[in-house]
């Protein structure tokens, strides 16, 4: 977060206040940063934590890796101690 506010957000505003002033170039700038953030984000759960925990993007985990029952429950992952009986 710190090093898109300072690699990206600062270096845009001060084109705002010397170049371009103006709302529009406020809002660039903000957008720019958000963009930023999203990626940031995409990396902290595709390529760190997914993996962590054995997931792949995109994919499942099987019902036994996830702690449910595979004899036919209809309930999904959820462990069958868990939720009152039917």
């Amino acid at each position: 977060m710190l090093s898109g506010f300072l690699a990206l957000f600062c270096p845009l505003l001060a084109v705002e206040v010397w170049a371009m002033p103006g709302l529009a170039a406020i809002w660039l700038a903000k957008a720019a940063l958000n963009v930023w953030r999203l990626g940031g984000a995409m990396y902290l759960i595709f390529w760190l934590f997914m993996p962590r925990f054995g997931q792949e993007p995109g994919g499942t985990e099987p019902a036994s890796a996830m702690g449910g029952s595979s004899g036919g429950s209809d309930r999904g992952p959820v462990a069958d101690d868990v939720l009152p009986a039917a």
